[in-house]
């Protein structure tokens, strides 16, 4: 995985740096309500090289038996899923009192990260390039489906990672979501997911594939707008919009969309399921022909040199800290 939301301080309980079984851990990635995440360097697998991302349960729920009972069960389903646009997960480990997955490092950036250096920036996603990464999503999400009938069920830009190499992949299928509904009331795990909720998930019905679709469209909405779709004064007024899937048309906020893209982005926010794209692939579909309309579609290589400019400090820093490791310049 790439860098998370919130660092955090590198502190292992023990001077042994294969601290859990046959890894070396190099340093933090990110900390959530639920998992810490570290880089980390197989030293006895010679089949495997380079980083992989250790995601650790933190102790404090790790105690819950209910709890990992659901996030092994959940990360076991993802294992299975082997798609280019899918963080890959190699094994599912416990070490002492220690509960973690081994997935695969992104080097790289996640989506929520990109969108907070455009604003801050004050520019917008280029069409090509939001499109480009909505369709990744899309074929991420049709293989869960078709493979193993997987529901995302927390889809948002903190689960899409953006390699520096131009590679797009998503994360945490099921793994979140299951745990943060365990916990709700007593973390702040359902938080950070309401502007991303799906508005049968917000009325306490049952989440499907057509709710991976609204989250996505709320995703490509604030892809090409910088805005999110629903933000209410408070949690509950964005709630309530949810449910009553009440947003402005984004072409008020960006005048010169093609209204085919428009049309694209209302289908996946329908208030009712049944209205929304009958699949993933024929959303896909959908963009994939906007998209030759839009023209300049961007490659990996492209979509690389994009990065590259926006996070140049970001990129020499990584490459300090795990220079050992990381894939040469």
């Amino acid at each position: 995985m790439g860098a998370g939301k919130d660092i955090g301080v590198f502190s292992p309980r023990s001077a042994d740096p294969c601290l859990w079984g046959g890894y070396q851990l190099l340093g933090p990635l990110g900390k959530g309500a639920l998992a810490e995440v570290y880089a980390a360097r197989p030293v006895a697998d010679e089949a495997r090289s380079g980083l992989v991302a250790i995601k650790r349960i933190l102790p404090d729920i790790a105690c819950d038996d209910e709890v990992l009972h659901v996030f092994f069960k959940e990360a076991a389903r993802a294992q299975q899923l082997v798609h280019s646009n899918i963080c890959r997960i190699h094994g599912l480990e416990h070490r002492d009192e220690a509960h973690f997955v081994v997935m695969e490092h992104i080097w790289g950036r996640n989506l929520g990260q990109l969108l907070t250096r455009l604003r801050c920036q004050n520019q917008l996603m280029p069409l090509p390039t939001a499109l480009h990464l909505a369709a990744a999503v899309c074929r991420a999400l049709e293989h869960a489906r078709r493979e193993c009938g997987l529901v995302h069920r927390g889809l948002m830009p903190a689960n899409v990672c953006l390699a520096y190499s131009g590679a797009i992949k998503v994360t945490d299928f099921g793994v979140d979501r299951a745990v943060g509904f365990l916990l709700r009331g007593r973390t702040r795990a359902q938080k950070r997911r309401y502007a991303y909720m799906a508005p049968e998930e917000v009325r306490g019905r049952g989440v499907g594939f057509a709710s991976d679709l609204f989250s996505l469209g709320t995703m490509l909405y604030e892809l090409l707008t910088n805005e999110q779709p629903f933000t209410g004064g408070n949690d509950f007024a964005t709630l309530d919009r949810i449910r009553r899937a009440d947003c402005v048309r984004p072409t008020r906020l960006r005048p010169a969309l093609p209204a085919a893209l428009e049309e694209i982005v209302m289908t996946a926010l329908a208030r009712d399921p049944q209205t929304r794209w009958p699949s993933a692939e024929a959303m896909h579909q959908a963009l994939a022909e906007t998209s030759r309309e839009v023209g300049n579609e961007p490659d990996a290589e492209g979509l690389s040199r994009w990065l590259a400019a926006l996070f140049p400090a970001e990129i020499a820093a990584d490459r300090a800290r795990f220079s050992a490791a990381l894939p040469a310049a």
